[in-house]
């Protein structure tokens, strides 16, 4: 709050916090955040603590047990700003888990952790990239085009990747087997609405969606026109 509202702390802070945690260690947790209870006293200052001793692994580790669920009154928020964070290791918990393998040997379960942080980042971005390199356009841009020109239209969107953003005409069972989810978005011509097949997991989804509703399609199939209706295909809700 200090920092807030004045952009730095107190000359003597640091050697006061020092002080402080010097005769907290021998606390649980370190005397540095309190296990969450509904309606009961609490606090957490774990990510100062790490702030303030970066090389301690005691306090890197109850940094980041007390931002597990269900543990301390607060999660792990990410960075907010802009650019890098200049301390990552308080707002993310790879990083967080990095910084402790840098002062101390991680333990089996700290390694396995960190490594499925990195698988997922790692798809994280993958699915970032992938969305970055689709097409942009709208249901009723694709109507125009395959009505204007559909050898045209195939040159720009068929087998692409396509981020298509339009309003839910209706969602419908369809394909062989009658269980292919089809989402419909209006065109102009409302007897020829642009059909998405969605991917088998994105059941759930669909089934939450509401005529009107405004949706972003992610299909990696790219469109094509098939008896004069222009359909998507592999779609994912974005």
């Amino acid at each position: 709050m200090i920092f807030a509202r004045v952009g730095k702390f107190p000359d003597d802070f640091a050697k006061k916090l020092a002080a402080h945690l010097d005769t907290t260690k021998g606390e649980p947790h370190a005397g540095t955040w309190s296990a969450f209870t509904k309606g009961g006293p609490m606090h957490d200052y774990a990510a100062l603590a790490a702030w303030s001793r970066p090389e301690d692994a005691r306090l890197l580790r109850e940094h980041i047990a007390s931002r597990q669920s269900g543990a301390g009154p607060f999660g792990w928020e990410g960075w907010q700003g802009t650019g890098e964070a200049p301390r990552p290791w308080l707002v993310e918990e790879k990083a967080a888990l990095d910084r402790v393998a840098i002062v101390d040997k991680l333990t089996a379960e700290e390694e396995q952790r960190r490594n499925s942080l990195q698988a997922v980042a790692k798809k994280e971005a993958a699915a970032k990239a992938e969305l970055a390199s689709a097409v942009s356009v709208t249901a009723k841009e694709l109507f125009a085009a395959y009505e204007a020109n559909e050898v045209s239209a195939d040159q720009l969107y068929k087998s692409k990747k396509l981020l298509v953003s339009g309003t839910v005409s209706s969602i419908d069972k369809g394909g062989i087997t009658g269980e292919a989810i089809l989402l419909k978005l209006a065109t102009p011509n409302e007897f020829m609405p642009v059909t998405a097949s969605m991917e088998d997991e994105e059941k759930a989804k669909a089934g939450k969606l509401a005529k009107g509703e405004q949706v972003r399609l992610f299909c990696t199939g790219g469109a094509m026109k098939v008896i004069g209706f222009i359909q998507l295909s592999d779609c994912t809700l974005r």
